[in-house]
Formats: C-alpha cells, sequence, structure tokens
C-alpha cells in the first residue's frame, strides 16, 4: 500500500470517533457478561452504563451463566455431565483459579482501562482474557498463599472458649489457669478480691485520751 493510499482511509479524529466494538451485530460472550455489559435482552445501551436511572429489563447486567445457557445450543442446567461446571472435577493439582476472584480482576481491568484511557480501553481489548487471565489469577493464588503461610488464615479466626469442666480437667495447668481467668470468674488478683480485703479487716483508730 502507497503512503497516498494510506493517507486517503478515513483517520478518527476524536473518541466519539472511534469504531465501537459492542454492538447488537455481535453475539455477547462471556467476558462481556463478567464486564457488566449484557442484560437479558441483549447488550446493555451505552447511555445507562454511568447513568442514575431507574433499573429496567435492558440495564440490568445478568450473570455468565444466564448468558451462556440462553445460547441456542446451550447444555442442559444441572445435568450430572454438564461440561460448563467440568472444572470442579479436575485433580487437585490442576484446579483453576477461584471464578469469583477471576470475576473481581477482569471487571477491574474492564474499568481501569474505561477510564484511563483515551479511547476507552478499545486498543486493549480483549487483553485480559482466556490464558491471561486465568494466568494472573494462579499468580495471585500463588501469592496469598505464599505471604498467608500455611496458618495464616488463622488470624481471622476467634478463639475457642472452654466452658466444660471435663474438657477443662484434661488441660495442663498452666493452660487451665489461663483459661479459668478468662472464662471462669474465679477469684483473682486482677479482680479485685484482693484489694478489697484489706477494707474489711481496717480497724478503727482508738482516739486519744483527753
Amino acid at each position: 500500500m502507497s503512503r497516498n493510499a494510506r493517507n486517503d482511509l478515513p483517520q478518527a479524529e476524536a473518541v466519539d470517533e472511534l469504531p465501537r466494538r459492542i454492538g447488537t451485530r455481535r453475539q455477547a460472550n462471556v467476558y462481556d457478561a463478567v464486564a457488566g455489559r449484557v442484560s437479558s435482552s441483549g447488550f446493555r445501551p451505552q447511555t445507562l452504563l454511568h447513568r442514575n436511572s431507574a433499573p429496567s429489563a435492558s440495564s440490568v447486567p445478568v450473570t455468565p451463566e444466564e448468558v451462556l445457557f440462553r445460547r441456542v445450543n446451550a447444555p442442559v442446567i444441572y445435568a450430572e455431565d454438564d461440561f460448563y461446571f467440568a472444572d470442579e472435577r479436575l485433580p487437585s493439582d490442576q484446579r483453576l483459579p477461584d471464578s469469583d476472584m477471576l470475576k473481581a480482576i477482569h471487571t477491574y481491568a474492564s474499568d481501569f482501562y474505561a477510564n484511563a484511557t483515551l479511547d476507552q480501553g478499545h486498543a486493549d481489548w480483549q487483553s485480559m482474557d482466556e490464558t491471561a487471565l486465568i494466568a494472573l489469577g494462579i499468580l495471585l493464588e500463588e501469592a496469598a498463599n505464599e505471604s498467608l503461610g500455611a496458618t495464616g488464615d488463622m488470624v481471622f479466626v476467634e478463639g475457642e472458649e472452654i466452658t466444660d469442666p471435663e474438657e477443662l480437667a484434661t488441660r495442663s495447668p498452666s493452660t487451665s489457669r489461663g483459661r479459668k481467668r478468662i472464662t471462669v470468674g474465679s477469684s483473682s488478683a486482677i479482680s479485685g478480691e484482693e484489694f478489697a480485703r484489706p477494707r474489711r479487716t481496717r480497724t478503727k483508730r482508738r482516739r486519744r485520751a483527753d
């Protein structure tokens, strides 16, 4: 192609003139549903994505499962051989990343590029799909496991209160004493009873004889 031929091609001078990738002719996929672009009646109108208006059937996004099962050749829902949830039958060493986390990553990436680029992310269309999204999910899960460790999640778990006397008796003396102070209302120095005793046994002073 010559230089003059390239110059004759129409060029977009503003963001509004850029070609729209989302239209009624293109069939919605799972990534459109994850990004919240698909409703029960098709693609959500672009003018309603950021407008505070009353929700309608054409503006409320649907889940990726609904988009898949509404197709003509969709698999039967809840069938025993349903291949949509086939990842649940994978071996333990081949598990895919958590689905909710992948949705959050894709939504964040879509919103970020839609607001941080002049073309609203059209140049990066489908850059965080399929294997790239799964790979990033695996990296995040591995980073979380390495950071938390084998018992790191236990920091968010409350300690168990032991109130059964038989179970308290089986504990070591140091453990039972420590548990007693927390769970049983026994007398101790921190309960204030030791400080109250001198007041009870204090004798009155005798008056001097004039």
